[in-house]
């Protein structure tokens, strides 16, 4: 074998040797990014567990969130139901009251201006004189029929209060009130109108109601009633001052009334929140 045929074998063999060389560092790679790569698989399963853990949890406060939203809402529900019959309980117990000295004296002044049954027939035959109806007894029939739709118009307003359909009661009392603006229960129908956004938080309007009933019947038996809720009215529009002031008001005029000690009851709230003025 000549020089030139060594250096040929020894360049083979050298350029064999590197690329075995080559091919065991890549091996000795590839098996340090397996491992890296395995370290990080199982970091990430970790995660992921994790993970859903967290999501389970997530959807287990949310489910209590909801049935407790929901219980909130029923109770809710359930109060307003309660105060509109408590107070229909109240103005029913005030219907049905003994009369007043005052009422007393006029229904016997009324029974005293009666005239007097005639108990012979030949005695009304003769006496009673044949009259064509008058204007006025026309009129008194009109009133008559005014009052008994009015009376029907209010009922159905209240039985709606009273069924929690507060939209619908607002509207047929509003209608009472354009209808009948001087009937005897116009008070009522602006307190029941007041309730009636109070209670589905339109306190703007049911402000407006109740200040209306303090204005036009300063007399009414509801006014300690109105005064109450335009205290509360105030204070979820955020008019502490004017809260304040009307439920002072309350305790002042009303002293031993219900409504004074429910009048008390906020002022102390207000005092404790620091919302005296």
């Amino acid at each position: 074998m000549n020089n030139r045929q060594r250096m040929i074998s020894f360049l083979l063999l050298l350029c064999f040797y590197q690329a075995a060389a080559a091919q065991q560092l890549t091996i000795q790679e590839r098996l340090a990014r397996l491992e890296r790569n395995s370290g990080n698989a199982q970091g990430i399963a970790e995660l992921v567990t994790q993970v859903q853990q967290l999501q389970q949890e997530v959807a287990e406060l949310r489910g209590q969130l909801e049935r407790q939203a929901f219980e909130l809402e029923s109770l809710k529900k359930r109060q307003k139901v309660l105060y509109v019959d408590l107070d229909s309980r109240v103005q029913a117990l005030e219907k049905s009251a003994p009369q007043t000295p005052r009422d007393n004296a006029e229904t016997t002044a009324e029974k005293h201006n009666t005239p007097a049954l005639v108990t012979s027939h030949e005695t009304a035959e003769t006496t009673k004189p044949e009259v064509q109806p008058s204007t006025a007894t026309q009129a008194s029939s009109t009133g008559t029929d005014n009052d008994t739709q009015a009376a029907v118009l209010y009922e159905e307003a209240f039985a709606h209060l009273k069924a929690g359909r507060y939209t619908d009661s607002a509207r047929l009392f509003e209608d009472f009130i354009q209808q009948h603006p001087n009937h005897e229960l116009t008070d009522n129908a602006y307190y029941w109108l007041g309730e009636s956004y109070y209670v589905t938080r339109n306190y703007e309007l049911a402000l407006d109601a109740f200040e209306q009933l303090k204005s036009r019947f300063p007399n009414s038996h509801k006014l300690a009633d109105a005064l109450l809720k335009i205290g509360y009215t105030q204070y979820e529009l955020g008019l502490y001052p004017q809260a304040w002031e009307t439920l002072q008001t309350v305790v002042r005029e009303f002293p031993s009334s219900a409504v004074a000690r429910l009048a008390q009851t906020r002022l102390r709230k207000m005092q404790r929140e620091g919302k005296t003025g």
